[in-house]
């Protein structure tokens, strides 16, 4: 994975990042809440010994002492210490509730005693407290051989030895809690949520086995992707739906597939074309017919024959009557110039569906149905709406006899395997797929397709949408077709001849 695909993850799973995020704030709230407050103080002690009067004494003294720090601080914990820690405590009306602990500073002969408590006067108490017991027990131990069976007070231990340990360093009373750590704990919960979040993203992405990017489509199936279709409202089928023009970015999509099908194979461009796709619901017969209607627009003949028998829906796209069709035609109940109907784009004939028969595949595999389309295609363009690869094989069956076949897939939607099966049916019945329209391309999946929606389609919407009014009447629409046909450079000298007689 590249730093582009971890960002194009991470911009798209940015929802699962963002609860992942919220969850360890809560989980990290809810730990801390429920956590005990603890307050801690430390005081220090240092041990001294003899006198320093000379080098060889100075020297004498700090081996004594550091030794003798290691050895002291391990009685902190002592019944004998925590005893007379606990009178010390009592006299001043405070009860033990904490720990404490003591270190020596290694090579040094100072003594650190940490006392953690549930408020910081009680921390502060035991810390001192400790420490001067401390004290008294290493005096104990120092003179234990001239003090053993008589009472013997701390000034009179301190005379019979020259080690003692003195109070440097009392304990400060602490301003604030070590824990809970609010602010540390926040982070950490946070940080490892959002993790988790992100795993998760990755993890789902690495089982996902839909199509996500044109990248992917090109991979497995060896084609380039003609179109990226956005998902808009305007391509919904409705009656008489194909008839009207298609705005906005869904529009120039729709022109850019035209214009890739003419140079798709320039030395032998194909005249007659199946859409297909893997399986129902892809768009293919939406994409079918606005791609007919453009090519008719763009001043090309043009045949669409609704091949899929058993659901077709280009006679209510168009709002023709659809009750007379292939199947009378390859049957031989009615002449083809009979059949075919006017859609009201001029340019543009439709061929319905005509009465299901009970055997689609047959009919359509037949060689009247290669000899119907070789005589469309000797004075048309033939664009034909033929069933899913998968769901049936009249797909593959069409596909053998045209030209080219064009395969449309869902982003976000088709799923891998389908369209490698789909590619491998049509390499078995030896059909040309010119290449891939990726249709309904949502916001999210246009992010990781060839055309950036807030580049591509956010540069047509500002471009264009000035010029483009939300409602037209059939009247502009038509002239809008025409413009669609006429070369750029025409519409712009047009244009300059109208803005000079205006001003004139």
């Amino acid at each position: 994975m590249t730093i582009l695909d971890l960002i194009r993850l991470l911009r798209r799973s940015w929802l699962s990042v963002a609860v992942g995020l919220m969850i360890g704030l809560i989980l990290a709230a809810a730990y801390t809440l429920t956590r005990p407050t603890t307050y801690v103080a430390e005081s220090r002690g240092v041990v001294v010994a003899g006198s320093t009067i000379s080098v060889g004494d100075t020297m004498s003294g700090d081996t004594v002492t550091v030794s003798r720090a290691s050895m002291y601080a391990s009685l902190v914990n002592t019944s004998a210490v925590a005893q007379r820690a606990d009178r010390t405590l009592a006299s001043q009306g405070i009860t033990r509730d904490g720990t404490v602990t003591a270190t020596a500073s290694e090579g040094s002969p100072f003594i650190n005693v940490t006392a953690q408590a549930p408020t910081a006067r009680d921390a502060q108490a035991l810390a001192n407290a400790t420490l001067s017991a401390l004290r008294v027990e290493a005096l104990r131990l120092e003179t234990f051989g001239r003090t053993q069976g008589r009472e013997t007070s701390e000034e009179q231990m301190r005379g019979m030895t020259s080690i003692n340990v003195l109070a440097y360093e009392p304990a400060a009373l602490p301003s604030s809690p070590v824990r809970p750590g609010v602010i540390r704990n926040l982070i950490l919960g946070g940080l490892a949520g959002a993790i988790l979040g992100g795993l998760i993203a990755f993890g789902r992405r690495a089982l996902d086995a839909r199509i996500r990017s044109q990248e992917q489509v090109e991979l497995l199936t060896g084609k380039a992707v003609l179109g990226v279709v956005p998902e808009t409202k305007s391509l919904k089928v409705r009656k008489g739906q194909a008839s009207k023009r298609v705005s906005g970015a869904a529009g120039e999509a729709l022109r850019q597939l035209r214009t890739n099908l003419r140079f798709v194979s320039v030395d032998a461009p194909p005249r007659s074309v199946v859409v297909t796709s893997p399986a129902p619901g892809d768009g293919k017969s939406t994409i079918a017919a606005q791609l007919a209607r453009l090519m008719a627009v763009a001043g090309q003949p043009v045949v669409l024959i609704d091949c899929d028998l058993r659901r077709p829906t280009q006679g209510d796209q168009f709002n023709v009557d659809s009750g007379v069709g292939v199947t009378q035609v390859l049957a031989g109940d009615v002449p083809l110039e009979e059949a075919l109907v006017e859609s009201g784009t001029r340019g543009l004939q439709i061929l319905p569906a005509g009465r299901i028969p009970p055997n689609p595949s047959e009919l359509v595999g037949s060689n009247a149905m290669h000899r119907l389309i070789e005589r469309l295609a000797a004075d048309h363009m033939v664009i034909i709406d033929a069933p899913p690869v998968l769901a049936v094989t009249d797909g593959a069956l069409l596909s053998a006899a045209a030209d080219g076949t064009i395969l449309v897939t869902r982003l976000g939607r088709t799923h891998r395997a389908a369209l490698e099966q789909s590619t491998k049916l049509l390499d078995q019945t030896k059909a040309r797929l010119l290449g891939v329209v990726l249709n309904a391309a949502s916001k999210r999946s246009l992010t990781d397709s060839a055309y950036s929606y807030t580049g591509y389609t956010g540069y047509y919407k500002d471009y264009y949408a000035a010029a483009e009014p939300e409602q037209q009447s059939p009247e502009r629409s038509r002239a809008d077709d025409v413009e669609d046909a006429e070369p750029t450079s025409s519409r712009a000298a047009r244009k300059r001849r109208r803005s000079k007689n205006t001003v004139g």
